[in-house]
């Protein structure tokens, strides 16, 4: 994303990984730009800015609804986007929240939540929610339309001036986007074959599944029990050294879900048997090129190359269930059907 300011003459580049704000490089004028990282909270507020050697440049700590408390400035750089990743408007005071503006000198928004227009949809306010109308209209704090992140700004955030949020949906949406990244390394170097692709492609499993925890730990959208397991996977992974990922990866069975299919009982065993990763699994559902056998009406996911390391996930057509894996990639031209299998694009 690119934005240019009339007053000072900046001309900035912001650098994102998913929908974390990791950094910009300023340009004023014509000068040569200049790369900050940003360094945020548990609701994503910039609290700490380097430049590119390391040095902070900005210090910043905020009072609960959002004015600055803590404001130390070591350069002339200055963050945009301050509390809660939104962007601050020096002259009048205000957050620009999309869908309207907040005051946080007085913790409230200018206008009215956009929510109560649809509040008689039920099936809107799910949508937009993820939660149930009578467990909003349970929380008097929903009744004021003007309050911002329904009156407790410590643990939630409202990201887009519609509705508040737990800051762990947008925490576990990160993590979950920086763990695709390892297992999509991990599946690549595998399949490059070598004892040392072999070893990289562990290392990034590992990575991988410690964010998938860390993700699982702050998602408000998991169960609590699912929440317990992964807080406790992660401290132990801590404390062994990452011993505990070979009790992550027996935990899939028959019956769980990985990217939004079940897993059945025999895909479940070979899984465990081929030491496979939920997030593996999950990425090489999103990246492999896929087939549609015709005779049985499953997709397989091929990852990598024939004899190379590669292999095949196989789900139903609906998408619906994990089959089975396979540590090998078929012949998809068979000289008795030719035909069987047709690439999907």
């Amino acid at each position: 994303m690119i934005t240019f300011s009339l007053s000072t003459g900046t001309k900035d580049r912001y650098l994102f990984l998913g929908n974390q704000r990791l950094g910009v490089t300023e340009r004023v004028g014509t000068s040569t730009p200049e790369l900050f990282l940003n360094f945020s909270d548990h609701l994503n507020s910039s609290s700490v800015t380097t430049d590119s050697q390391g040095n902070v440049t900005n210090l910043i700590d905020y009072y609960p609804y959002g004015t600055d408390r803590v404001n130390v400035k070591n350069q002339s750089f200055s963050p945009t986007y301050k509390f809660t990743d939104q962007e601050n408007d020096p002259e009048s005071g205000l957050m620009y929240y999309d869908a309207r503006y907040y005051r946080p000198d007085i913790g409230r928004f200018t206008q009215s939540d956009p929510l109560s227009l649809f509040i008689n949809d039920e099936e809107k306010v799910k949508q937009e929610t993820r939660q149930e109308l009578v467990d909003i209209l349970a929380n008097p704090q929903y009744l004021n339309s003007y309050s911002y992140s329904i009156n407790n700004p410590v643990v939630m955030k409202d990201e887009n001036g519609e509705f508040a949020g737990q800051f762990g949906r947008d925490m576990a949406s990160g993590q979950r986007t920086i763990s695709s990244f390892f297992h999509k390394a991990a599946n690549f170097t595998n399949n490059q074959g070598g004892l040392f692709n072999k070893i990289s492609s562990f290392v990034s499993n590992s990575l991988g599944d410690f964010v998938d925890n860390v993700a699982n730990v702050f998602d408000p959208d998991q169960k609590a029990g699912t929440r317990m397991l992964a807080l406790g996977l992660m401290a132990l992974d801590t404390s062994t050294g990452g011993e505990g990922k070979a009790i992550s990866k027996a935990l899939i069975k028959a019956g769980d879900r990985i990217a939004g299919l079940r897993v059945t009982e025999h895909a479940a065993e070979q899984f465990v048997q081929r030491n496979m990763r939920a997030g593996q699994i999950a990425s090489a559902l999103e990246d492999g090129v896929k087939y549609l056998d015709t005779k049985t009406g499953n997709l397989l996911h091929i990852v990598g190359e024939k004899g190379k390391g590669g292999y095949t996930i196989v789900t139903d057509r609906a998408q619906k269930v994990l089959v089975s894996t396979e540590n090998f990639i078929r012949n998809l031209t068979p000289k008795h059907s030719p035909n069987r299998f047709k690439l999907l694009k």
